[in-house]
């Protein structure tokens, strides 16, 4: 957590306010849900929420509800509520040009820490309290819930504290989010109010592992989907928004592993210099694009921008922020950067994505505190310069006031306009040639009666012939094993109108299309034609196929490779089991004329160490050759049958036994801990059933 630390004197809390504030949103708040990658409300119109953050602390909240005290007590809480009773009129004041409409309320461990108990910082929760926690959820939290939804804001809440620098799958980390969560997901106002309270399930994870200690493209989904099961099993139906790690910066790993169910969205954080981008580096596209990388859910779900701030440099004393970086002196703000250079990137992604929600990083950020109290006027802080978070989001979230918004559950007047959501027209998709552990948006066009285009993948919904070579979750599609499956796509529009298109994906670990036949080393003299599967290297070059997390290719027994015509240009195939081609670690193999080659999978061996060559953990897959002249690729695929033939078919399978200490992979490579019921796998290198 970011929040601007000002420090004036209680007295000022008491000065009188402005009494008549008004809202765009009357209460009850209209109801919200996920519709494919869009936050909606009950008509079925677009919305995306713009506000801030705050958190209850004396001092985050520069010591203007009570002075410091060694322990905060029920006596504490009427003056905090009565604060952001402040605020929250302030920052909703559209007659005075506010126009908040969501905030993100963090429930700050001053309360729920056992004052006994000393903690080493926010992501230390030895210090935590269940019964503090239990009791000034009631007393406090969720008051100010109310008090926000009452002032016309969504609230999306998030836990005590932040994550430690290291999470790991079944830590004591996630069993006390399980915890906390399946507290506040119990409460009946919370629920009864599911429409408009939404919750934010952990503050800028770090480093997150898998149960084995590694940081796998999995390891987020199986840490953070048990908590949303039982946020779900106790009832609560409103949008959950699900953290990714680096400080909220990296969401790959969902694009393959995505958390399921409905009503989810994921929480982003985005500060100057992430993403490739700041004052002196603002191209919007490249900015656009680094981001879109990084944050890939933002094609399938709904995204919150929950912490977010800058302002221009200013003479005084910086600091070092979360990466060890020093960040020069500004107006107030956790990051520098102006809006006229950075910000300028960052408002054209908002506008490139109409489905991203924002708050700022306090509401020191948008608005003058001191000023409204002091007088009752309501004004952005920082004198309202317009290079900074508060001069511009005043200006901005007045605009965005009236687009994509929500209308009340009753109001029947503001249904979606018929020529822009019906649809008369779906472009089908081609068909895909897809890496087994990667995902790819489906980009199914519609047409509409307006004549505009629009990706409707997130909205469609997916048949597929092969299910355990292919899943289809909000429109990616997720290669999963060595297979070919077709997929029926099939889009209704508001008004009932169903548009239905098909197309085949081959899913394998070495796809032949030219997104993943890649130049490994020497792009001098190299090419690549998808249509013929023929490369040509430069100079000792090397093309081939990488696995950013390895790949586990431990289920199959032999790796053949076809060519067209034999190869004289000494060609070899290469096996890393890291990421790096010069590691003196490498299995290679000759083609010496040959048009196939056979690589035995469970006995490969190092040339220069000797040492074996783990098949389960593969990053780079590459063809070599001296460069200059044409390979053509014939196929290249994993079997397990012994005359190496493609795997055409599953042959019977032996009955497997769950005593048995032998390790267990799917069909797709992918290891197994519990097989299911009649599930077909590989035991010790052979198909079972359980």
């Amino acid at each position: 957590m970011k929040l601007r630390k000002t420090f004036l004197s209680l007295l000022a809390c008491l000065t009188t306010l402005c009494a008549h504030a008004s809202s765009i949103y009357a209460v009850p708040l209209p109801t919200l849900h996920v519709e494919g990658r869009y936050l909606c409300d009950a008509h079925g119109n677009r919305v995306t929420l713009h506000g801030v953050m705050d958190t209850p602390s004396p001092y985050f909240n520069g010591w203007r509800w009570t002075k410091w005290v060694p322990e905060l007590t029920d006596a504490h809480v009427q003056p905090c509520l009565d604060y952001f009773e402040k605020i929250y009129t302030a920052m909703t004041d559209n007659d005075q040009g506010a126009y908040c409409d969501v905030f993100r309320l963090h429930l700050d461990p001053c309360w729920t820490n056992d004052p006994s108990k000393k903690s080493s910082g926010e992501n230390d929760i030895s210090a935590f309290s269940k019964d503090r926690f239990n009791h000034f959820l009631d007393k406090l939290y969720i008051p100010l819930m109310q008090k926000a939804m009452n002032h016309g804001m969504y609230v999306v809440v998030r836990p005590p504290g932040v994550c430690p620098k290291e999470i790991k799958v079944g830590d004591d980390y996630q069993k006390y989010l399980l915890y906390v969560w399946d507290v506040v997901s119990k409460n009946p106002i919370v629920k009864a109010n599911a429409g408009a309270i939404s919750i934010e399930l952990a503050n800028e994870p770090v480093k997150l592992y898998d149960a084995q200690g590694k940081e796998t493209a999995e390891a987020m989904h199986d840490f953070f989907q048990p908590i949303v099961d039982k946020i779900r099993a106790n009832g609560f139906t409103g949008i959950i928004w699900v953290p990714g790690t680096s400080w909220q910066a990296n969401y790959r790993g969902y694009a393959s592993h995505p958390i399921e169910g409905e009503n989810i969205g994921y929480a982003v954080h985005d500060y100057v210099a992430w993403y490739g981008a700041d004052d002196n580096n603002y191209d919007a596209q490249k900015y656009i694009q680094s981001f879109t990388e990084a944050v890939p859910v933002v094609m399938t779900n709904p995204v919150i921008i929950t912490e977010v701030d800058w302002s221009p440099e200013k003479e005084g004393t910086g600091h070092y922020n979360e990466h060890g970086e020093y960040v020069k002196s500004n107006w107030g703000t956790w990051a520098t950067g102006s809006t006229s250079k950075w910000g300028s990137a960052f408002k054209a992604l908002m506008d490139h994505y109409d489905n991203i929600s924002m708050t700022l990083s306090s509401t020191a950020c948008y608005l003058d505190i001191d000023k409204y109290i002091n007088s009752g006027t309501v004004a952005p802080d920082f004198d309202g310069n317009p290079e900074t978070c508060a001069g511009a989001c005043w200006q901005w979230y007045k605009d965005w006031a009236e687009v994509n918004r929500a209308w009340p559950d009753d109001d029947n007047t503001h249904v979606p306009d018929p020529q822009k959501t019906t649809i008369t027209g779906l472009q089908p998709v081609g068909d895909l040639d897809m890496m087994a552990g990667q995902a790819q948006l489906a980009e199914l066009k519609a047409t509409f009666q307006d004549g505009h285009t629009e990706d409707v993948s997130s909205l469609a919904t997916y048949e597929v012939s092969d299910p355990e070579n292919v899943k289809v979750v909000n429109g990616q599609i997720l290669a999963k094993g060595q297979g070919k499956a077709q997929v029926t796509a099939k889009v209704k529009d508001a008004f009932g109108n169903s548009y239905t298109t098909s197309f085949n994906v081959r899913s394998s670990f070495f796809p032949l299309s030219k997104n993943y036949v890649k130049v490994v080393w020497e792009q001098n003299g190299s090419s690549y034609d998808e249509t013929t599967h023929t490369f040509v290297n430069g100079q000792y070059g090397q093309t081939g196929w990488t696995y950013s997390d390895g790949v586990d290719l431990s289920a199959y027994k032999y790796l053949v490779v076809k060519l067209k015509e034999p190869d004289n240009n000494s060609a070899k195939i290469f096996i890393y089991p890291q990421n790096n081609i010069w590691a003196k670690n490498n299995y290679e193999q000759a083609f010496d004329n040959r048009t196939q080659i056979v690589v035995p999978l469970h006995t490969m061996k190092s040339q220069q160490t000797g040492s074996a060559i783990d098949p389960s953990k593969i990053y780079i897959v590459a063809l070599w050759s001296l460069g200059g002249t044409p390979i053509t690729i014939d196929d290249i695929y994993v079997t397990n049958n012994n005359d190496y033939s493609p795997m055409t078919g599953i042959s019977a399978p032996s009955v497997g036994s769950r005593a048995s200490n032998s390790l267990i992979f799917g069909l797709n490579g992918a290891r197994i801990q519990h097989p299911a019921k009649h599930q077909i796998v590989i035991q010790k290198g052979k198909k079972v059933i359980y």
